[in-house]
């Protein structure tokens, strides 16, 4: 990120031209595909967000008033993040170099305010000036999430540098290899043309995504976790229900080993039983994960893989603690198991 000195560059002009200046002499680097420059680029956690109104519609209260999120961009914006044009045309070169009253808007934006309808040459009123007039839609491109993955999609609006000069922007640089081994030279452009100019904050979009998923990461490896003992435990509490039940019918196994029944027949038996629960439990936990699907998020309450690995893990720790169990009560001597009250 750059910050501009108001001391320095008190003048919304040298702002813009240094912005300008700096991008131009970054696309002629070695190793750079695209640049270009963004108020509040994605991932980073904070965007500005205002009012607007729609031109041919009544003025609503400002507490009524859709909310869309607004960013300032350089040219070449969009090319350079890669993101796609649906609709019209993006800002010219002309345009991008002075308030030219035009705007482009996300698709989210655009059927927030225009549902069913063409956005392109429509006309809005976005509240982030002391003096606000409409603006003409000319193009509608592809929604950005700019807090994080799952975050729900905001309307923004995308407005040329000059409409708001604002003496900080975060610069964006697309590279053919390595963008890290980029960031000195990045740092000497940045100097060549102020002595005095700092570089803050030199990151990948990579990292910057990660951040942004490190809140949900924690929370992912938490559960993660807690579901592992959750698992140990219910393996540790079948094993113990197991044994009770197999340990109460010690005396049944003395009298049928007596009575010409075989260990293996004996063993297949228990574990025939204990997986009979085991499967009824799966059912009614199956049943129950389906009608809690409204608290599910980036999965299905159907979702093969998760019931798979589910009933695959669940059954094959049941089956473990019944063989075990099973093992242990039939290793007893049956005169012993017959003399037992």
């Amino acid at each position: 990120m750059v910050q501009l000195t108001n001391a320095k560059y008190e003048k919304d002009e040298q702002r813009a031209q240094f912005y300008a200046q700096l991008i131009d002499r970054l696309r002629q680097l070695p190793g750079v595909r695209a640049a270009s420059a963004d108020a509040y680029p994605p991932f980073a956690g904070i965007i500005a967000g205002t009012g607007v109104d729609v031109e041919g519609r009544s003025v609503l209260p400002i507490a009524e008033k859709p909310v869309v999120d607004v960013t300032l961009v350089e040219p070449q914006f969009f090319e350079t993040m890669r993101i796609p044009l649906l609709k019209g045309r993006t800002f010219t070169e002309h345009e991008a170099q002075e308030p030219s009253g035009k705007v482009v808007i996300s698709q989210a934006m655009a059927e927030q305010l225009w549902p069913n309808e063409d956005p392109i040459g429509k006309h809005v009123t976005i509240y982030m000036k002391q003096e606000n007039k409409p603006r003409e839609v000319i193009g509608a491109v592809g929604d950005v999430k700019h807090a994080g993955l799952d975050e729900t999609v905001r309307g923004t609006a995308y407005w040329p540098y000059p409409e708001l000069w604002f003496s900080f922007m975060t610069v964006l640089v697309r590279t053919e290899g390595n963008p890290l081994a980029m960031a000195p030279a990045l740092r000497e452009t940045v100097l060549s043309m102020d002595k005095d100019q700092p570089v803050a904050d030199v990151r990948t979009m990579e990292s910057l995504l990660s951040a942004s998923l490190a809140h949900t990461r924690f929370a992912t490896l938490l559960m993660a976790a807690f579901a592992a003992i959750a698992v140990l435990l219910a393996g540790l509490r079948i094993y113990g229900v197991v044994s009770y039940i197999v340990e109460e019918r010690t005396r049944e196994i003395g009298i049928r080993v007596v009575l010409g029944a075989s260990y293996r027949g004996i063993r297949r038996m228990l574990l025939q039983q204990g997986m009979l629960l085991a499967i009824l439990g799966i059912v009614i936990g199956t049943t129950v994960s389906v009608l809690l699907k409204k608290l599910l998020y980036g999965t299905k309450a159907t979702d093969p893989a998760t019931f798979a690995a589910v009933v695959l893990g669940l059954g094959g720790i049941t089956l473990l603690a019944c063989y075990l169990a099973a093992r242990r009560v039939t290793g007893v001597d049956p005169m012993a198991a017959l003399r037992m009250e």
